[in-house]
């Protein structure tokens, strides 16, 4: 029986683009996970939206909204009670 050895490969210098991507753009959350994170229904999000409250939004598409992580964090940052 012989045993090979596994070849180990130099790791690449470059960044692959998806990494770089994964780098530089935010992250983006489902209705559905803003809705858990501020423990409301996602109907009320959706209100929000319509009366231009609630946390800043994308609409990638027609029934297609994100959050960036960023925007709900500083919306919930706002909404601290003095």
């Amino acid at each position: 029986m012989s045993t090979r050895t596994p070849i180990r490969r130099k790791a690449s210098a470059q960044a692959t683009p998806t990494a770089v991507l994964c780098n530089v753009m935010p992250r983006l959350l489902m209705a559905s996970e803003v809705a858990t994170v501020l423990r409301v229904t996602e109907k009320a999000l959706e209100h929000w939206r319509r009366r231009g409250d609630g946390p800043a939004f994308i609409r990638l598409a027609r029934n297609c909204i994100r959050y960036k992580e960023g925007d709900v964090i500083e919306y919930l940052e706002r909404r601290v009670a003095e």
